[in-house]
């Protein structure tokens, strides 16, 4: 092997050729490890890509309501079903926050499940309470709600998943 000269060596290597060898071993290395690192940054963004079209297609399709809702209780995030269920558009539902459409008889006990599962005294929580609709008819959901954490273990947001109920009750 020979990278200064096509023809053979009748003498070995003397410290000049040893020293460009090993910069052309680091050079190639190099290349070879930036290759793969490309190569696992992109299978990552599309794993990455894939996991966020199935979210967004399981919670746009869901037959059930569905919320991201922010710790103050404000909408993040609604879809379909959610506006079905309480007569408000999606534009609406992100203007307001979920006290606003929830019956005064059932919000306090909302809250204090909400206040429980920030401060990490519960892992989630169902409650079947009623809704105000934007036409003013009251209507009975099961509400579950869990809590999404960021990676220090703060709270970032709300996951609601909403069920009419009303017909059986």
């Amino acid at each position: 092997l020979a990278f200064m000269d096509p023809a053979s060596r009748q003498a070995g290597f003397d410290d000049g050729d040893i020293e460009f060898l090993e910069m052309m071993a680091t050079a190639i290395g190099g290349a070879i490890a930036r290759q793969r690192a490309d190569d696992a940054r992109r299978a990552a963004e599309a794993a990455l890509s894939e996991a966020a079209r199935l979210f967004s297609t399981a919670f746009e399709q869901a037959p059930i309501g569905m919320a991201l809702v922010d710790t103050d209780g404000r909408w993040l995030q609604v879809n379909n079903a959610m506006c079905q269920i309480s007569g408000y558009d999606e534009a609406e539902l992100l203007a307001i926050d979920f006290q606003t459409i929830t019956d005064p008889a059932y919000l306090e006990s909302d809250l204090h499940l909400l206040r429980q599962l920030l401060a990490g005294e519960i892992p989630d929580y169902r409650i079947e309470k009623r809704y105000i609709r934007k036409d003013g008819r009251l209507i009975w959901a099961l509400l579950s709600v869990s809590l999404v954490r960021n990676d220090d273990g703060s709270p970032r947001y709300f996951v609601s998943q909403v069920q009419d109920i009303d017909d059986h009750k």
